[in-house]
């Protein structure tokens, strides 16, 4: 928990201070906190304007202020819903060694008395209680707060040089998760990386929201490992599968990007009578994922870019390939579905099935071990 003298600055009454900590993977001079917000204020309207300030720490040393365009804060009007405001601050006379954690504090205040925007990723009460430090959004010096927690601004990034590969890693409720299989992944590999995953969304999805979510991070990538189709079950396969390619269009376009991972569709949608102790209590939901993870698994062959499930003609692409978008596939399904793959969680290893799609820590880390063993 963070000390009430750590509010960044001399911040007026009001508004909401909160802190996060992120692990710098590789050492950093003079670093950059870019913040990507594109969700109104809480308790603000569209109308209002926000007023911030920030304050970083590297390791248990002092926090040294950040400043913006060389003054202590920076104000911004509140967008409307999918509208995108980026603020950027000023390099920051800090060093960073590699693998310090760093504590990044935010004070914010609308000028009708709401919280500032929010990141483009905001969390699951209950479920995803990582993305602000101490629990589900807890308030630094309450002294200071409107009252409801928030999650406020959290940093899109910690920017500085390199010359390593920076990961993007993206995906849906299942990703978003607090400590998901691809964050401990890259904890446990020591990847540079950042998340954009959101709840409820899809390949069909973008690209509408392709500029609030993936545009703002995929500049600063190398490769991005890519989580998502759970919520594309339920169109037809044949849709579902022009919408990936779709989207692994829109991330290639971008020409940072070195390398794009694709995973299968985990179970999902399955009941259980028994906690997922055995599969003879599960029942699998009737969707379009076996097709779908049929037509990955088999190298999701494109013929003149369009889906073409079990082509044999001889100017068909499949993954790895010389004109397909995506360099890899991480059957990530295979790790925790029964061996039949019949959509039911396996048993072997003890209860994997959590709610019948997000999947137990078990799961996560039996993801996560199976990711270091393919990955580059």
């Amino acid at each position: 928990m963070l000390s009430t003298t750590d509010r960044p600055g001399n911040v007026s009454a009001g508004g909401t201070t909160v802190g996060t900590k992120h692990t710098v993977v590789s050492a950093v001079e003079s670093p950059v906190v870019r913040w990507v917000l594109s969700k109104p204020a809480l308790g603000g309207t569209v109308t209002s304007t926000a007023t911030v300030r920030a304050a970083i720490r590297v390791g248990a040393g002092a926090f040294v202020p950040v400043t913006f365009d060389g003054q202590p804060e920076t104000s911004f009007p509140i967008t409307a819903s999918g509208e995108v405001v980026i603020i950027e601050s000023d390099p920051i006379p800090v060093t960073i060694p590699a693998g310090s954690e760093v504590t990044v504090n935010v004070w914010g205040n609308s000028d009708t008395g709401g919280a500032v925007q929010v990141s483009p990723n905001t969390w699951i009460s209950g479920v995803d209680p990582g993305y602000i430090l101490g629990g589900q959004a807890t308030v630094v010096d309450s002294t200071y707060s409107t009252g409801l927690l928030k999650p406020s601004m959290r940093p899109a990034a910690i920017l500085g040089p390199g010359t390593f590969p920076s990961w993007v890693l993206t995906g849906d409720s299942i990703t978003m998760t607090s400590n998901s299989h691809l964050e401990r992944w890259a904890r446990g590999t020591v990847r540079a990386a950042v998340k954009s995953a959101m709840g409820g969304e899809g390949w069909y999805h973008y690209p509408a929201v392709f500029n609030q979510r993936l545009g703002q991070v995929l500049p600063f990538g190398t490769h991005v490992l890519s989580a998502m189709g759970v919520n594309d079950v339920n169109t037809s396969a044949a849709t579902a599968m022009q919408n990936a390619v779709s989207y692994w269009q829109q991330i290639r376009s971008f020409d940072e990007i070195e390398q794009l991972i694709a995973c299968t569709i985990t179970p999902c949608f399955v009941s259980s009578t028994d906690g997922f102790t055995t599969l003879e209590g599960q029942t699998p939901a009737t969707n379009n994922r076996p097709e779908v993870n049929a037509w990955l698994r088999d190298g999701a062959p494109l013929l003149s870019g369009v889906p073409s499930p079990g082509s044999t003609d001889p100017a068909t692409v499949r993954i790895g390939q010389a004109g397909h978008p995506v360099d890899l596939l991480a059957d990530t399904s295979s790790v925790i579905q029964d061996a039949d793959d019949t959509g039911r969680f396996r048993v072997d290893v003890g209860p994997l099935g959590g709610d019948g799609t997000h999947f137990n820590s078990a799961a996560h880390d039996l993801i996560s071990g199976y990711l270091a063993s393919i990955l580059p």
